[in-house]
């Protein structure tokens, strides 16, 4: 299990340690920050979100359909989550873990994201990826 929050994630199956500070977290490039209104996602909207992102990520390049469907749209953690917890497949899910954390409004709580999912080196792949934006 990683211990994203205060900042390190190690995987000792792997031995493999990640460090992100807060700061990378939070202030990640402001200007690439398409999440561009302050209040989450209605509940409603949310389940439409998931059969959209389902049916998105059946396609063979779903990057275009996905930068559609979150236009102007900002998610919390949790809410990222459920999403990719209606994605059957691993691989499809750290897709997606990569394409939304430049949607989520607390990205603080990120962590949650991550742990969803299974394999440990797809969380090393995912906080890399985090730690380069």
């Amino acid at each position: 299990m990683s211990n994203f929050r205060s900042g390190v994630a190690l995987f000792p199956k792997l031995q493999i340690e990640h460090t992100l500070n807060s700061k990378q977290i939070t202030n990640t490039k402001k200007q690439k920050l398409p999440c561009l209104i302050a209040e989450p996602i209605s509940a409603e909207q949310l389940n439409e979100l998931k059969k959209q992102v389902t049916r998105a990520m059946k396609k063979i390049e779903p990057l275009s359909d996905l930068q559609i469907i979150f236009q102007n749209k900002c998610l919390t953690a949790t809410q990222a989550r459920s999403i990719l917890l209606a994605l059957e497949m691993e691989a499809n899910r750290l897709q997606f873990a990569k394409f939304i954390y430049h949607y989520i409004s607390d990205r603080q709580n990120f962590d949650i994201v991550i742990e969803t999912l299974t394999f440990e080196p797809n969380k090393a792949a995912l906080i890399a990826h985090i730690s380069m934006q």
